[in-house]
């Protein structure tokens, strides 16, 4: 953490963070440092459905994802999930760069408040599992297996202030496991954020 802070107090760039904050958050599946080289391809995986309707972006999404499973099978131990570790590892490089320096402009306003008003991450897809008109908001039925529902999350987290959409659909049962270490994390970088300005002056 202090490491973060020291790199965002002398600027750094958003690949330099993004890099630092993987090893952070995935140390705790890996034996060793995740390499540059994974972590630079990690920042073309497809992370929202208009990249997934354009061929090229797709194509470069699709590589990218796979170059990541590849390093992940190989470097994880067995029992680790790597779909699972696969995808934090994109959606960290492409999320959290623009959080931490939401956070140092924002030192001293409530760490939740900061991240109801700017999520992490814009929308999530949803594949239908059942047939439903969500209480007839629609006029026909969804269809298990084939409707891709997109849940704009930062969107319904900002509007109704529930910080329970940054981190999934506003259901406590369905939060990301990501959501306590962000938060706990998040509040411990700004506590270092706000001694450095302290040094500093």
């Amino acid at each position: 953490m202090q490491r973060i802070a020291q790199l965002l107090t002398t600027h750094a760039t958003d690949d330099v963070l993004a890099h630092e904050m993987v090893q952070i958050v995935n140390k705790r599946f890996f034996q060793e440092s995740i390499p540059h080289e994974i972590t630079e391809t990690a920042k073309y995986t497809v992370q929202e459905f208009t990249e997934a309707i354009v061929p090229p972006k797709y194509e470069q999404g699709v590589q990218s994802q796979a170059k990541i499973m590849n390093y992940c099978e190989h470097a994880l131990p067995k029992d680790v999930h790597i779909l699972d570790v696969g995808h934090n590892i994109g959606e960290v490089v492409q999320a959290t760069a623009g959080s931490l320096r939401i956070l140092q402009k924002n030192l001293h306003r409530p760490v939740e408040e900061i991240f109801t008003e700017h999520a992490p991450t814009a929308q999530v897809p949803r594949i239908a599992v059942r047939s439903s008109t969500f209480d007839g908001l629609l006029d026909s039925p969804i269809k298990p297996k084939e409707t891709i529902i997109i849940m704009k999350i930062a969107e319904a987290a900002a509007e109704t202030q529930d910080i329970g959409f940054t981190f999934g659909t506003g259901d406590a049962e369905r939060a990301c496991v990501f959501k306590d270490f962000f938060l706990d994390f998040m509040k411990d970088l700004q506590t270092a954020l706000k001694a450095n300005d302290l040094k500093a002056k």
